[in-house]
């Protein structure tokens, strides 16, 4: 799934790129703890949640 190059950069998935909403060329640090891959977003790269459609108010 995950494929990785000498360089140690990791290409990621398509699914998983558009799901953390990642631009083209983006760096994203990654790292191994146990069985999970913890990701890492520079602060000033990562975006807010989309905000919620049609929120009713009481």
């Amino acid at each position: 799934m995950w494929s990785h190059s000498k360089k140690g950069t990791v290409t990621i998935p398509a699914a998983i790129r558009k799901a953390l909403a990642l631009k083209p060329g983006q760096t994203v640090t990654h790292r191994k703890e146990g069985n999970k891959i913890i990701l890492e977003f520079d602060s000033d790269l990562v975006r807010s949640p989309p905000p919620k459609p049609n929120a009713r108010k009481k």
